[in-house]
């Protein structure tokens, strides 16, 4: 694989040279592609460390199609990034089932996209090979999502794209930081316990979007826990962190304690492998209502 390439589709001209300006002075090689057909036309013939695709335009239906193909005939990568101005639970879950390891808002400061693509470059590296377990959406009734992905670290990203795009921008920030908090914490809790790296074992991260309040759910294939024996950490701070070395475990262990802080209701089942957290929606007067895809 080119480990400096990037695939850069762009329909707008002006636009593309100026994103190409800003992956060649960081060190890619870049080619372009006008739309979905061209670059699925590349990805057939071509291995890029990276795929870089503007959705306005692109008609990515030939790209996704493109993507999947390659994963089919058991090719790896490329880490793909996929930047869209309409963030819709649709358009998100088409981009994660295709296999983008980020997908951006758009605008967006050149900084974040400079990440997203090294971040998705690195991915590509560690595959060696064609994921074989897909990422996999559900659209249920109006307001309720799910994604399913590996129960692998490399996915956190993804379900934290997942999380962080279907929220839209209206609601306040403070809310929104809490919401993310929370879920990354009870899904890096969920892939390390849960999946534990054991090949096969999946996360599934859901949420409905209530009037009134967010509702997720987080559940994995593990064995569970009683969240009832894990003791308050801030009691004593200094023999929580000495526990948890004899027990083998990572420092930290704040995740639930900081779960229960942020969040208004959390309730784990009765194996303690799937998570249950609600938000209350306090919006200012006359702020409307958030867009749902």
């Amino acid at each position: 694989m080119e480990t400096s390439g990037v695939l850069l589709v762009e329909s707008d001209p002006r636009l593309a040279r100026c994103l190409a300006f800003e992956l060649g002075r960081a060190g890619y090689r870049v080619r372009t592609a006008a739309d979905g057909p061209a670059a699925a036309r590349e990805l057939a013939t071509t291995d890029f460390a990276v795929l870089l695709a503007d959705l306005g335009g692109a008609r990515a239906s030939a790209l996704f199609e493109a993507l999947r193909e390659r994963s089919r005939r058991g090719r790896p990568g490329p880490g793909a990034v996929f930047l869209t101005a309409f963030p819709t639970e649709d358009t998100v879950l088409d981009c994660l089932e295709a296999g983008a390891s980020r997908v951006l808002s758009k605008p967006c400061a050149a900084a974040e996209l400079l990440s997203a693509v090294a971040a998705a470059r690195e991915e590509g590296r560690r595959l060696g090979e064609a994921e074989t377990e897909q990422v996999r959406g559900f659209r249920g009734f109006r307001g309720w999502v799910e994604l399913t992905v590996p129960g692998r670290g490399r996915h956190l990203a993804r379900l934290e794209t997942f999380i962080a795009l279907l929220y839209g921008t209206t609601l306040p920030a403070a809310t929104k930081d809490a919401l993310r908090t929370a879920v990354t914490e009870v899904v890096a809790n969920a892939l390390e316990w849960g999946s534990a790296g054991r090949p096969g074992r999946k996360i599934r991260i859901s949420y409905c979007y209530l009037p009134e309040e967010i509702v997720l759910k987080v559940e994995d294939e593990g064995p569970g826990f009683d969240p009832e024996q894990v003791p308050d950490p801030t009691l004593d701070p200094v023999a929580h962190l000495h526990r948890r070395e004899r027990e083998g475990k990572r420092s930290g262990g704040y995740g639930l304690f900081i779960v229960r802080q942020l969040m208004d209701r959390v309730i784990h089942s009765q194996r303690g492998n799937v998570v249950l957290l609600a938000k209350r929606l306090e919006r200012p007067a006359g702020q409307a209502e958030p867009r749902k895809g």
